[in-house]
């Protein structure tokens, strides 16, 4: 990955709303009401938060059926949250030590 596209990467884990919506999908996985209630932010702002996980890998889907609905349900990617963080991680300690 380029360095460029790896901060990229970082920066978006590290806002505020999209760290807690990470920590709040790191063990379960969550409708999208659950989250927003929990968020308490409104649909716009979360639809454009999860738009930016869902571009670089951050989310995974399934969906369920529910009361005779099909439900949507997300969850962290761990796999891609550790690959990004330990791939910055060497690259930042090469680029201190060289």
């Amino acid at each position: 990955m380029e360095w460029s596209e790896l901060c990229k990467c970082i920066s978006v884990i590290l806002q505020k709303t999209r760290m807690r919506i990470l920590e709040l999908l790191k063990d379960r996985w969550m409708t999208i009401p659950e989250l927003i209630d929990e968020l308490k932010i409104s649909r716009n702002l979360f639809a454009y938060h999860i738009s930016i996980l869902e571009h670089v890998g951050l989310l995974k889907k399934k969906y369920e059926v529910r009361d005779k609905k099909i439900v949507l349900l997300l969850s962290a990617n761990k796999d891609r949250i550790n690959e990004i963080i330990n791939e910055f991680r060497e690259r930042v300690l090469k680029r201190l030590e060289g």
